[in-house]
Protein backbone atom coordinates (compact mmCIF):
# COMPACT_ATOMS: atom_id res chain seq x y z
CA UNK A 1 0.00 0.00 0.00
CA UNK A 2 1.39 3.41 -0.96
CA UNK A 3 0.26 5.85 1.71
CA UNK A 4 1.14 9.02 -0.22
CA UNK A 5 2.28 10.16 3.22
CA UNK A 6 3.02 13.86 3.82
CA UNK A 7 3.84 15.88 6.92
CA UNK A 8 3.48 19.64 7.03
CA UNK A 9 5.06 21.64 8.35
CA UNK A 10 8.20 19.67 9.14
CA UNK A 11 10.07 21.06 11.00
CA UNK A 12 7.26 22.48 13.15
CA UNK A 13 6.94 24.64 16.26
CA UNK A 14 3.76 23.61 18.08
CA UNK A 15 1.64 21.45 15.74
CA UNK A 16 2.01 19.47 12.54
CA UNK A 17 -0.40 17.70 10.19
CA UNK A 18 -0.11 14.17 8.81
CA UNK A 19 -1.87 13.33 5.55
CA UNK A 20 -2.10 9.86 4.05
CA UNK A 21 -4.36 7.81 1.81
CA UNK A 22 -5.76 4.34 2.32
CA UNK A 23 -6.42 1.99 -0.62
CA UNK A 24 -8.95 -0.02 1.37
CA UNK A 25 -10.76 -0.01 4.73
CA UNK A 26 -8.20 -1.06 7.35
CA UNK A 27 -7.15 -0.82 11.00
CA UNK A 28 -4.81 2.18 11.36
CA UNK A 29 -2.37 2.91 14.16
CA UNK A 30 -0.35 6.14 14.21
CA UNK A 31 2.13 6.56 17.05
CA UNK A 32 4.71 9.19 17.99
CA UNK A 33 7.93 8.20 19.77
CA UNK A 34 10.79 10.20 21.24
CA UNK A 35 14.45 9.58 20.36
CA UNK A 36 14.69 6.98 23.16
CA UNK A 37 11.83 4.91 21.72
CA UNK A 38 9.28 5.93 24.35
CA UNK A 39 5.68 6.19 23.13
CA UNK A 40 4.47 9.79 23.53
CA UNK A 41 1.18 9.88 21.66
CA UNK A 42 -1.22 7.73 19.69
CA UNK A 43 -3.30 10.14 17.60
CA UNK A 44 -4.95 7.32 15.61
CA UNK A 45 -5.89 3.80 16.69
CA UNK A 46 -9.06 2.85 14.85
CA UNK A 47 -10.57 1.22 11.78
CA UNK A 48 -10.74 3.73 8.90
CA UNK A 49 -12.43 3.69 5.53
CA UNK A 50 -10.66 3.96 2.17
CA UNK A 51 -9.58 7.48 1.13
CA UNK A 52 -7.69 10.56 2.26
CA UNK A 53 -6.97 10.91 5.97
CA UNK A 54 -5.70 13.97 7.84
CA UNK A 55 -4.57 14.24 11.47
CA UNK A 56 -3.24 17.27 13.34
CA UNK A 57 -0.84 16.60 16.20
CA UNK A 58 -0.24 19.28 18.83
CA UNK A 59 3.05 19.04 20.66
CA UNK A 60 3.00 22.25 22.72
CA UNK A 61 4.03 20.42 25.89
CA UNK A 62 7.07 18.70 24.33
CA UNK A 63 10.58 20.13 24.05
CA UNK A 64 12.28 20.82 20.73
CA UNK A 65 13.88 17.72 19.26
CA UNK A 66 13.61 14.77 16.92
CA UNK A 67 10.53 12.55 17.09
CA UNK A 68 9.53 9.47 15.13
CA UNK A 69 6.16 8.85 13.60
CA UNK A 70 5.10 5.24 12.96
CA UNK A 71 2.10 4.63 10.72
CA UNK A 72 0.72 1.11 10.45
CA UNK A 73 -2.25 0.29 8.23
CA UNK A 74 -3.00 -3.41 8.19
CA UNK A 75 0.27 -5.19 7.28
CA UNK A 76 1.86 -2.00 5.92
CA UNK A 77 4.24 0.03 8.06
CA UNK A 78 6.21 3.23 7.59
CA UNK A 79 8.35 5.22 10.00
CA UNK A 80 9.55 8.76 9.48
CA UNK A 81 11.38 11.46 11.41
CA UNK A 82 9.76 14.74 12.43
CA UNK A 83 11.51 17.73 13.98
CA UNK A 84 10.11 20.13 16.53
CA UNK A 85 11.93 23.44 16.76
CA UNK A 86 11.72 26.16 19.45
Amino acid sequence: MDFGFTIYPNPFTSATTFKYALDEPVQVNLRIYDSHGRLLAEPVNTFLQKGEQKVEWKADDLPAGVYYLRLQAGDNLTTTKILKIY
